[in-house]
């Protein structure tokens, strides 16, 4: 089955309804599900349980669209979530029941899907900002359980998306070449954890999702490294001539810091 735009527009549309049962109809038997606040991955049926309690903390909660990738059976969206929190949440990650702060809170989000051959979900990650999420519903610094999986002990890891917008004939050669830069340089720099290049279903934006160690002091060097390298220089003077990069260079979507 193709995955096109009417599958991110059903996904969005089922969480605004607050509707659970409309929601696990999009998954399949099978689905495994990523998220923030939770240490171990859900199934289909924890992620019900696990979001119909999160829906009765947040019961004003929101999730607008603010774009989307589509390449092959592999989705990246993301989102602005607003919420009021009135209802007590219980923390999957340390057993305790947090009483509401009636404060409410808007962050980025951003997620990455994965449909099955029938067009139902079966891989879902979710990131967002925790520290801004908590910070704003005066909840203090999130912590990670003592058991949590952390890539390296006192590190931050750093998810960014990088846009470059071009036009639907030029879209498959702009891939091939961000592909390129990725492999010839970005992951040969340090903290480079893994990446990926989506293609945007209408053919005018290419996006490369990579993941880092080191913190943005780490990310930085980096970049102004690529900068003095004549190899880079070469490679994005190559993708200038069909496409754009989108301002800012690259945007952190969310951090982790290991305690």
């Amino acid at each position: 089955m193709e995955i096109t735009s009417a599958h991110v527009h059903a996904w969005l549309d089922a969480w605004n309804s607050h509707n659970i049962d409309r929601i696990k109809g999009l998954f399949a038997e099978d689905m495994i599900m990523y998220q923030p606040q939770n240490p171990k991955p859900l199934s289909r049926d924890g992620a019900v349980g696990y979001f119909s309690m999160l829906f009765g903390t947040y019961p004003d909660i929101h999730f607008a669209g603010d774009g989307f990738l589509i390449q092959g059976n592999e989705v990246a969206s993301w989102e602005v979530v607003t919420g009021t929190m009135t209802g007590p949440f219980h923390d999957p990650a340390t057993g305790h029941e947090i009483p509401p702060t009636g404060k409410s809170f808007e962050i980025p989000g951003a997620m990455r899907l994965i449909y099955n051959e029938d067009g139902l979900i079966k891989s879902v990650r979710i990131y967002w900002d925790r520290q801004s999420f908590s910070q704003q519903l005066g909840l203090g610094a999130p912590t990670l359980p003592d058991d949590a999986l952390v890539i390296r002990p006192n590190d931050e890891t750093i998810n960014v998306i990088n846009l470059f917008k071009t036009t639907p004939d030029h879209v498959d050669q702009l891939a091939d070449l961000v592909v390129s830069g990725v492999t010839s340089t970005a992951s040969k720099n340090p903290g480079f954890v893994r990446g990926a290049v989506l293609k945007s279903i209408d053919g005018q934006t290419v996006a490369n999702i990579s993941q880092w160690t080191g913190g943005v002091a780490q990310l930085t060097a980096n970049h102004q490294a690529n900068e003095n390298s004549e190899s880079y220089r070469q490679q994005m003077e190559v993708i200038a001539k069909i496409g754009t990069q989108e301002p800012h260079g690259y945007t952190v979507i969310f951090t982790t810091k290991a305690s």
